[in-house]
């Protein structure tokens, strides 16, 4: 069972063309680590943050989660039960621990964002051509994804997971007082929406 490294090697994003779902049935699940391996892990992540006498109270803690029919065994099967059933057994909790639960401001915090390079402009109309440039350059994006003709992305030859491309357009994410929820009007409407937001000065 391969053991994920702490550090990753730099390895190029190419993109080959193809249909960007073609790979998906194939793609390996995401394994459920053993349990001492993340149990080592979450001690290596405290060691910088705790003192000694702390760090010693964990570890003593970890071997008692640790030993056979106690509780850490227990969660751990539990686990790769739900690894079973599921294409991915953490991606919803990643999605609503990480983000739809996370109460801070999201533009700050979490949203994805480009930042332009500074441009000069000599008049408005320049701003409106920029613009609009950008905007057609996203909706031929969009296009490849309606069409599922984007071209999938591989890592070190292998392809990768392309589902968060049907994520990304036609989204919205609905505030609640404890834990947000997310919509995308592409896939839960029979005609997709064709207008685009635009946000100037916070308005």
């Amino acid at each position: 069972m391969a053991k994920p490294s702490f550090l990753v090697k730099p390895v190029s994003v190419t993109k080959i063309p193809g249909r960007y779902l073609a790979h998906q049935e194939s793609l390996p699940k995401l394994p459920v680590p053993p349990l001492k391996q993340t149990c080592d892990r979450y001690l290596t992540a405290l060691e910088p943050i705790v003192d000694e006498e702390q760090l010693k109270h964990t570890r003593r803690l970890l071997e008692e989660f640790q030993v056979p029919g106690e509780v850490g065994e227990r969660l751990q099967k539990s686990l790769e039960r739900r690894a079973g059933k599921l294409e991915n057994w953490l991606s919803d909790w990643w999605l609503k621990t990480a983000y739809l639960d996370y109460r801070m401001p999201v533009v700050v915090h979490s949203s994805p964002g480009v930042v332009l390079p500074r441009l000069e402009f000599s008049d408005h109309l320049g701003q409106i051509r920029y613009a609009a440039s950008l905007i057609a350059g996203v909706l031929d994006f969009k296009t490849m994804i309606d069409n599922q003709t984007l071209p999938v992305e591989y890592l070190g030859g292998k392809p990768l997971c392309m589902n968060q491309y049907y994520q990304i357009l036609s989204s919205c994410r609905i505030p609640g007082i404890t834990s947000d929820s997310v919509v995308n009007h592409a896939l839960s409407r029979k005609s997709p929406p064709t207008h685009i937001t635009v946000v100037h000065n916070f308005q």
